[in-house]
């Protein structure tokens, strides 16, 4: 799936129905990604790619548990992300 990084996931709600990995090519990252996307690779195991680097353990992410990704530093805090530069979800 090929996304912009601005646009936000309008079927988000529908996540819970797939089951499928989901492999996330995000385009126009400048600073923070956009966490739906975070959500989406994370929820069905899928991959992360942006033009710098690949992520594949977004699934792995515990709880409580933080990764850095393109520089931002992101936690997992009640199954979403948080931007700990910014501490929004």
């Amino acid at each position: 799936m090929i996304v912009d990084n601005w646009a936000p996931v309008k079927d988000i709600s529908l996540l819970a129905k797939y089951n499928k990995p989901v492999k996330v090519v995000v385009c126009g990252v400048m600073g923070s990604i956009n966490k739906d996307y975070l959500k989406l690779v994370r929820d069905t195991k899928g991959s992360l790619h942006l033009m710098e680097e690949d992520i594949y353990n977004l699934s792995e992410l515990k709880e409580g548990e933080s990764i850095k990704i393109h520089g931002v530093n992101y936690k997992l805090v009640k199954g979403e992300f948080v931007d700990m530069a910014s501490k929004s979800i």
